[in-house]
């Protein structure tokens, strides 16, 4: 599953601690091994491109990359960038829905994506359509579950919600790879976690 989900962010901290996030979801779900009734690839979780498991490579922070996949960065705005070298090829299809939105008063609704797997959810070619019947439950349950998590998580009540953008077929359609862009707003007057925290 790949989710892009939205956060408040505080005006000084520049970009979601998707390390901070990475590790909180990852010691909420067991090690990074079960969410509801769903067991996990550990190793398929990314929080805004990160995963931990891929931390060791160089980390890059392409303002060309940042403007095509976030839109503009005009003063006024602002978004959480990728930061590694490792973006999945579905993350392109995505950019329309990655977004930020700042309020007068300082607070903007931020967006992040989630990647990971679902190892004992088999695939069927309805997932693929949003929109189907069966693309629409599994988000229901998926959104449910994500809401529990994150509101256990430090962004908490600055959580807003995900929506699945793409389920798509893994070990020969035996598991489903779940995409999302999840948003929070960020509060000027408090600090949320990187991307790395939440995971």
């Amino acid at each position: 599953m790949n989710a892009v989900c939205l956060h408040w962010r505080e005006p000084s901290v520049l970009f979601l601690d998707r390390e901070r996030v990475y590790c909180e979801l990852s010691k909420l779900r067991n090690g990074i091994t079960r969410l509801g009734p769903y067991i996990l690839d550990k190793n398929s979780l990314y929080v805004n491109g990160y995963n931990e498991h891929d931390a060791a490579l160089p980390a890059t922070n392409n303002a060309s990359t940042f403007a095509t996949l976030h839109g503009s960065t005009r003063k006024g705005t602002s978004t959480a960038p990728v930061q590694t070298t490792h973006e999945p090829s579905w993350l392109h299809s995505l950019a329309p829905l990655s977004f930020s939105s700042t309020t007068a008063d300082g607070q903007s609704l931020e967006s992040f994506t989630l990647n990971f797997t679902l190892t004992n959810l088999m695939y069927t070619e309805d997932m693929g359509r949003p929109g189907s019947i069966k693309f629409n439950r599994t988000e229901i349950i998926l959104q449910n579950l994500l809401s529990c998590l994150f509101k256990r998580s430090s962004i908490g009540n600055f959580y807003t919600g995900c929506k699945v953008a793409s389920l798509r077929p893994k070990k020969d359609g035996l598991a489903t790879a779940v995409d999302a862009v999840c948003t929070h707003w960020r509060d000027p007057t408090k600090s949320i976690p990187d991307r790395e925290t939440v995971y």
